[in-house]
């Protein structure tokens, strides 16, 4: 169950069972420390009690006037108001539940309570003074840098005097600078686990200073993965506390990324963070002590809130994102008003990163954004400023960038999110583009003017379009155009998907051809053909005659496969299958042509050693002897070097 703020459950990190996350190295208390444990079996008792209430009842799923919640609330609740504040991982989580699920329970989150009005009112009261102390008892640590000093309901406790005594006795002079650590480290651990506390802003201060103080002295290291205080504090008003939390959360190792149960446990965290700059967020679950403090001390810049929602995508996974996504469902409308009207204020790159992952989700939807804003989101993105500069620059020195200033700051990452948001974005709209091909062509344009590095890694986009031709209605020229440049920006098609879309545009050609000649000839030239369903991919043939013969192994030899079918046609002469038959002989000899080039190149680039000519022999076999009979001159005398070169055979 959320906790503090409605965040930081039992499981904060990357467990599903168990206590708060150790934040940092130190960080936390085990039973043998904790003042709570040696206090007797009533305070043992407590924490049980709120631990079973917080298992029982999460708090996006309380019902308050259940007469089964009611009759707990009503049974237990002097029990848990008298609970103590501080101690082991288990108290604090006991603790911080205690008080989520009271404050619902008294009304204290929206009204929603059926207590009568003075219960209501006393509950509010003594949960108030209860975490007030708790904010005195936590400032107390964060300005000595030490001390366990205890809440006041652990003070007015029968058994504190005893705990006092034994929590204060001397220790060695050598060891006090490592203990005030310790302590500083707990309370830390603390805040970050439970960020709730922050709202104070005397709380917030202190917290601060102690921080970046302490990370200065020794720098902090981060044992758990994401925590709903780093979330508070990548928004944080502090740019050096903000450089901090976002740098501590790039830090976080995959293998403690967040999935979807870490997450929904600070999603009004999330909330609040996103709710400070984006605006409001109906329909997440709220945080019951925003009615017992203040706000946080957010940043309201909008690049802020961006960078902050970019660095926390960075660290989930797939089903974080998936939870995340249906949990903020207004982010699909936020990020089109950002991307077209308000990228001036920065925040570019963070934007984008944020579309390219988010979009990844299958939850993810663009039903409420209107038609007419997908061409403008395209358009605004492609001719950005920030766009433009990364994409048509070539990268400087440093690729880096400052980590601290946010996920997408890295060159790597600009790279990466760069063109790969381009076929997701069109695919999920397909149904709702209607000049899809022109915004497709538009990329192409676009992409002649880029660099060579954001040309290649806009080669497996295309290739994708390619592959989903049917499902976005293409035609057969703009998958034409799409595989030319992606053949001319990849310098190689080994990919398995491309090699096999490149194999079926051969054998589609190849088809044509041998139909267009079939039906030239037919009943002694007198049929009636037109160009109509004529199909060859004219790009495609041109850049197999300028391609790497290693580069394209697979394609190459599907050609000389393929090429066997038709290897003795030779051009029509003007005026075969008479008048109406023109067109299709023009076509059918301008494409057979291209697949002489293609083969001439293939042949002539093999014998510039005698490896590459011996693979001719090897791999292609008995289909590259089919070349010597060929009616084209250059492709019969090519192929005899190429074979004399295999054989080491000269003059």
């Amino acid at each position: 169950m959320p906790a503090a703020d409605g965040d930081a459950g039992p499981a904060v990190a990357v467990q599903h069972d168990g206590p708060p996350a150790q934040a940092t190295e130190g960080g936390g208390r085990g039973d043998a420390a904790c003042t709570m444990h040696r206090l007797g079996e009533q305070a043992v008792t407590a924490v049980s009690i709120a631990a079973d209430m917080r298992r029982l009842w999460p708090a996006e799923a309380v019902d308050a006037s259940s007469p089964e919640v009611q009759d707990q609330l009503g049974q237990d609740r002097r029990v848990v108001m008298s609970l103590p504040a501080g101690g082991c991982d288990d108290c604090q989580a006991a603790f911080y539940g205690a008080i989520e699920l009271l404050m619902i329970g008294s009304g204290g989150d929206d009204g929603c309570a059926s207590d009568p009005q003075k219960h209501q009112r006393d509950d509010q009261a003594v949960l108030r003074a209860v975490w007030a102390s708790n904010a005195d008892r936590l400032l107390a640590g964060l300005q000595t840098g030490g001390g366990d000093a205890p809440s006041a309901a652990v003070a007015s406790h029968p058994a504190t005097s005893a705990a006092g005594e034994a929590t204060d006795a001397p220790r060695p002079a050598a060891g006090k600078a490592a203990a005030s650590r310790r302590s500083l480290l707990a309370a830390l651990s603390e805040v970050l686990n439970y960020p709730g506390v922050l709202r104070d802003e005397r709380l917030d201060a202190a917290f601060c200073t102690a921080l970046l103080a302490a990370h200065a002295t020794k720098p902090l290291r981060l044992k758990a993965g994401l925590l709903p205080g780093l979330v508070v504090l990548a928004s944080h008003e502090v740019a050096d506390v903000r450089r901090w939390a976002v740098a501590t959360i790039l830090g976080i190792p995959d293998t403690k990324r967040s999935a979807a149960e870490d997450l929904r446990r600070m999603f009004s965290t999330l909330r609040d963070v996103l709710t400070a700059a984006l605006g409001d967020y109906a329909g997440t679950c709220t945080s019951s002590t925003a009615n017992l403090q203040g706000s946080y001390n957010l940043s309201q810049d909008l690049p802020v809130a961006w960078a902050t929602l970019s660095t926390v995508l960075s660290c989930l996974t797939d089903d974080g994102v998936d939870s995340l996504v249906e949990g903020f469902p207004h982010v699909p409308a936020n990020l089109v008003q950002h991307l077209t009207s308000s990228l001036t204020n920065g925040g570019f790159w963070d934007v984008l990163h944020c579309l390219a992952r988010m979009q990844e989700s299958p939850k993810w939807s663009w039903a409420e954004v209107p038609a007419d804003s997908i061409s403008k989101v395209m358009g605004c993105i492609l001719d950005s400023p920030a766009f433009n500069q990364h994409a048509s620059t070539q990268p400087s020195v440093d690729l880096t960038g400052d980590l601290s200033e946010g996920f997408a700051a890295a060159y790597g990452v600009r790279s990466e999110i760069c063109v790969s948001w381009i076929f997701p974005f069109l695919y999920s709209n397909r149904s709702k583009i209607t000049e899809l091909p022109t915004l497709i062509t538009g990329v192409l344009d676009r992409s002649a003017q880029w660099t060579r590095g954001v040309q290649s890694d806009l080669a497996p986009v295309l290739s994708s379009f390619v592959s989903s031709r049917e499902q976005l209605g293409l035609s057969e020229a703009t998958c034409d155009s799409l595989m030319t440049a992606m053949l001319q920006y990849s310098g190689h098609s080994n990919d398995l998907r491309t090699n096999q879309t490149l194999s079926e545009f051969v054998s589609s050609d190849i088809d044509s051809l041998e139909s267009a000649y079939q039906s030239i000839y037919r009943d002694g030239g007198v049929a009636a053909v037109t160009t109509t369903d004529w199909k060859f991919h004219h790009g495609v043939w041109e850049q197999l005659s300028k391609c790497d013969v290693v580069d394209t192994l697979a394609v190459v030899r599907h050609v000389f496969t393929e090429f066997s079918r038709i290897h003795l046609l030779d051009r029509v002469r003007d005026g075969e299958g008479g008048p109406e038959a023109a067109p299709v002989v023009q076509e059918f000899n301008r494409a057979l042509s291209a697949v002489w080039l293609a083969l001439e190149h293939v042949l002539k680039e093999c014998p510039r050693t005698q490896e590459t000519a011996r693979w001719l022999v090897d791999e292609i076999g008995a289909n590259a002897l089919f070349c010597i009979v060929s009616p084209n001159a250059n492709v019969s005398s090519a192929c005899l070097l190429a074979l004399q070169a295999a054989l080491g055979v000269t003059g």
